[in-house]
């Protein structure tokens, strides 16, 4: 398959699926941004769960470099430091519909597991940072996630992230083992059922 015609498959696979609201279309001021660190694109890169379709397992782990984000006192937390068996990244911003229909049962995901088994980190787009996202999970009743936030979407362009809700399911050590580029019940049983699988594997 051509290059080009390769990039608009997973183009269509990230953002032409469903409705989607891209990082480009933040309505907010967008600051400078970094160039994509590492493709994703490769038409035999992921194949669907036989249980949970909805997710994309990679056919081989994908590591990426070191990257950081902003924790709730906007410091500078490293992905690396993770020490979850599974880490849910999950990319999002309060102008997108569709992620903020998801949240709650992100919230509801990590209340079901212990966080050295599966940490589910939600990473906001908003350049308001602390001004929009803090409102909203209060509005929502988020009791379970912490706000993290990103830079210049660094960390979306590392990880070839085209469309909002996506979801990036990472090993211990920070490898990206499966994706969810639609919106999802992540406490439902098929989700559920997904990343018990995962975490199996871990052990």
């Amino acid at each position: 398959m051509p290059r080009k015609l390769s990039q608009w498959v997973l183009i269509a696979l990230s953002a032409g699926l469903y409705a989607s609201c891209s990082p480009e279309g933040n309505p907010e001021p967008e600051n400078s941004a970094p160039e994509t660190m590492q493709s994703v694109a490769a038409e035999d890169a992921f194949s669907p769960d036989s249980d949970w379709p909805l997710a994309m397992l990679r056919n081989a782990p994908v590591a990426y470099p070191p990257s950081a984000f902003l924790d709730a006192d906007l410091q500078p937390v490293w992905l690396n430091e993770r020490n979850a068996k599974l880490t849910v990244l999950n990319f999002w911003a309060t102008w997108c519909g569709p992620c903020k229909e998801e949240m709650p049962s992100l919230d509801a995901l990590q209340a079901r597991f212990d966080p050295k088994d599966i940490y589910v980190l939600t990473l906001s787009n908003d350049r308001k940072g602390p001004e929009v996202v803090l409102p909203y999970f209060e509005k929502a009743g988020l009791t379970q996630l912490k706000p993290y936030y990103e830079e210049n979407l660094s960390l979306s362009r590392v990880m070839g992230v085209q469309g909002y809700p996506n979801t990036v399911v990472l090993d211990q050590e920070g490898r990206e083992l499966a994706r969810v580029v639609k919106p999802a019940d992540w406490n439902g049983p098929e989700a559920v059922g997904f990343l018990e699988k995962l975490l199996a594997l871990q052990n």
